[in-house]
C-alpha cells in the first residue's frame, strides 16, 4: 500500500531513474547529445527555439550524459 503523501515521492524518483536511464542510453557527440544511432535530436528544444538562449535543462541533459559515460571533466 502507498501511504498519501509517498506518491509525489515516488513520482520524483521515477522521474530520476528516467533521466539516468536516459542519460545511459544517449551518446554525447561535442557539445551535442545524439541518439545512439548517431542522429541528431534536432530542435527538439522548446526553450532554446522560443528565446534563442541556451537552456539550462539541455545544458543539464549534456552534463548528466557526459557524466553517465564517464567523463568527467565535460560533465
Amino acid at each position: 500500500m502507498i501511504l498519501p503523501g509517498r506518491t509525489l515521492d515516488l513520482g520524483l524518483a521515477g522521474l530520476a531513474a528516467a533521466q539516468l536511464g536516459a542519460s545511459a542510453w544517449l551518446v554525447p557527440a561535442g557539445d551535442q547529445v545524439v541518439l545512439p544511432s548517431g542522429a541528431s535530436l534536432g530542435g527538439l528544444c522548446w526553450f532554446r527555439s522560443v528565446f534563442d538562449l541556451d537552456c539550462p535543462f539541455c545544458g543539464m541533459t549534456r552534463s548528466f550524459v557526459a557524466l553517465a559515460h564517464g567523463d568527467l571533466a565535460a560533465s
